[in-house]
């Protein structure tokens, strides 16, 4: 699809972000400022409607490092949500989690290959772990954060409890691997 391109001014002091929401809706946030560091900038919201972009609303003045903080974590949450819907098990996990080892090991007695992302070794880590908190994980007990079909499932707790009740098996069942050995 070719989006149209918007008719208002952009300078050299904006910045544009674009999204799609869920009801299919086309967005775009336009921001204007001279710089995002600590001052406030004002923003606009323009939505794509009869192939032509037009203004729906202000977006409330914030600093640029509310700002900033914004962008970076609904980017970082697009990733957390990419690899979950890419990869049937994800774990997110610290390469110093032991627990994390330890599902990994149960998924794969299970059948199933588990996508680890070792976030303290990821560029954007410390943001993942905020879009992890923003995304529903316990930020007390944050890994491992384990996700099944995209969804949520929990810790060690909430996947041994699975586990043992039978119904971890019937998550994981269209990722069981074929080519698992007896």
């Amino acid at each position: 699809m070719v989006l149209p391109i918007p008719k208002f001014s952009v300078g050299l002091s904006s910045c544009l972000g674009l999204s799609l929401d869920s009801s299919g809706d086309y967005k775009i946030l336009k921001i204007e400022g001279n710089e995002f560091g600590g001052h406030k900038v004002s923003g606009e919201i323009f939505t794509l409607k009869n192939n032509s972009w037009r203004k729906i609303g202000e977006h409330p003045c914030v600093t640029g490092n509310k700002l900033l903080h914004l962008i970076f974590v609904k980017k970082n949450m697009e990733k957390v949500q990419r690899m979950t819907r890419e990869h049937g098990v994800v774990i997110f996990s610290k390469s110093t989690c032991c627990l994390s080892y330890a599902v990994s090991i149960l998924f794969q007695d299970l059948g199933v290959i588990p996508y680890v992302c070792e976030i303290d070794h990821e560029s954007d880590g410390k943001e993942m772990e905020k879009a992890l908190i923003r995304m529903g994980v316990n930020s007390s007990f944050m890994f491992p954060a384990i996700f099944i079909g995209g969804l949520l499932v929990g810790s060690t707790n909430e996947v041994m409890s699975l586990h043992l009740q039978g119904s971890l098996i019937k998550l994981i069942k269209p990722y069981v691997s074929n080519l698992k050995s007896n």
